[in-house]
């Protein structure tokens, strides 16, 4: 008898033991893919057989990313970073989870709860882009960009082609209360980009802004400065014997501006000088470009450019610098094949 009552407990203890001894971990692969529509109990029964929350695939994106960008429940993403998630975890292009939420996710409820998390908010990607730009340029969503906002986010930062959020909106949202906020928001609408344009100048081509009460808004605080551009200011400092030739520096930095952007994004550290050359023939003065480069195999080195500057006309030698680095041209003799190669690609 005994041995029989053993038996049956031990018959039972089996049974209850057999689902977990059954359920295998998924894949990688397969919770990654679970984690962009799944539920909250599909989610806990995956962690609960062993699925890793830090699980990447080939181009670095986790869980936590795929949640962020496809699933519209905020519990998902509490549950997984109640399960360890690294919520600043970045893709091979430095994108982190909330990259995807500000761009792609419609419930602002996503954004919140990453920020709450301690998400970045100025994080950048490997185009400089921060989440502000990616909500401005593909989020409808007017709260997702507020909570950006509220949460610290930069609203003049600037992207490798010289964007700030503003231009992203005004070229891209299909919501124009998204450039609306920007502008309450004091973003600058006298910034340059790479192309020399302010926010305004890719107005017309926007449907979507065009008739509303952020376009006429738009045009009034852009024309309070007149029909002239303001002029773009070099990223790195300007040194110069005279203070009144800087505006010169200015001036050269915006006629080439395309040019000077490259450099720009490849120099490590550096300097704007102008300085009296009279090794360099009659001319008034000369703009050297100088600071540490890195070159194609991840090496600094030092460089110094050279670029003569008539101040009050046009100079062919700068047109011939400047399309020489856009390819147009040969290099000016004795430039560096690592540079070359930097500036072209």
């Amino acid at each position: 008898m005994k041995r029989c009552v053993v038996s049956s407990l031990l018959a039972i203890v089996i049974a209850l033991c057999m689902p977990l001894v059954l359920a295998a971990k998924m894949s990688d692969e397969a919770f990654l893919e679970l984690c962009k529509t799944g539920s909250v109990a599909q989610i806990q029964k995956a962690i609960r057989s062993g699925s890793d929350v830090n699980a990447s695939d080939e181009w670095g994106s986790t869980p936590l990313h795929e949640a962020a960008w496809h699933n519209s429940n905020p519990d998902v993403l509490n549950v997984l970073l109640k399960a360890g998630a690294n919520v600043n975890a970045t893709t091979s292009s430095f994108v982190t989870p909330l990259h995807l939420a500000a761009g792609n996710n419609a419930n602002p409820e996503i954004t919140a709860l990453l920020l709450k998390a301690g998400a970045d908010v100025n994080a950048l990607n490997k185009w400089g882009n921060s989440p502000l730009h990616d909500a401005a340029q593909t989020n409808p969503n007017l709260e997702v960009l507020k909570a950006l906002l509220k949460a610290g986010a930069e609203v003049n930062a600037e992207n490798d082609e010289g964007s700030i959020p503003l231009h992203d909106a005004v070229r891209l949202n299909t919501n124009p209360d998204v450039v609306m906020a920007l502008l309450k928001a004091e973003a600058d609408v006298d910034a340059v980009d790479g192309e020399n344009k302010r926010p305004v100048d890719y107005a017309d081509s926007n449907k979507h802004l065009k008739g509303t009460e952020a376009n006429r808004y738009l045009y009034e605080l852009s024309n309070g400065v007149g029909r002239e551009k303001k002029m773009a200011r070099p990223k790195y400092k300007i040194v110069a014997e005279e203070k009144n030739y800087e505006q010169y520096i200015v001036k050269f930095y915006n006629e080439n501006i395309q040019v000077m952007h490259k450099l720009e994004n490849t120099l490590e550290r550096g300097s704007w000088t102008m300085t009296w050359d009279p090794g360099l023939g009659p001319l008034p003065f000369a703009v050297i470009f100088s600071g540490f480069f890195k070159n194609t195999e991840g090496v600094m080195r030092k460089i110094m450019l050279i670029f003569s500057v008539y101040p009050d006309k046009d100079n062919t030698d700068i047109r011939r610098i400047r399309h020489a680095f856009d390819g147009d041209t040969f290099f000016r003799e004795g430039l560096p094949a690592w540079l070359e190669y930097e500036i072209m690609n």
